[in-house]
């Protein structure tokens, strides 16, 4: 029998509407006859209280015409960046 904090993971397809440049999107689902529209989000940092809070389950999406010119990027590291090096260097 499942239980109250058991998931699941599910996959579903977002088109954009016909009309209009945005949209106001909302999450539904059903379980054991009850339609749950929140989300949980919990806040727990060791040198904060821990907070939970039920938001809605809202989004707002917005149509864009994207353009793109360039086919190649390039990463700057910041002071704290811990990100791993994908090309080997010599000492």
């Amino acid at each position: 029998m499942p239980g109250k904090t058991d998931e699941v993971e599910v996959m579903f397809e977002v088109s954009p509407p016909k009309q209009g440049d945005a949209a106001d999107l909302t999450a539904e689902a059903e379980a054991a006859g009850e339609r749950i529209s929140r989300a949980l989000v919990e806040i727990s940092y060791p040198h904060i209280h821990r907070q939970v809070y039920f938001p809605e389950s809202r989004l707002r999406v917005v149509k864009l015409d994207i353009r793109t010119e360039g086919k190649r990027i390039g990463y700057i590291m910041g002071a704290g960046d811990e990100v791993p090096r994908p090309w080997k260097t010599s000492v």
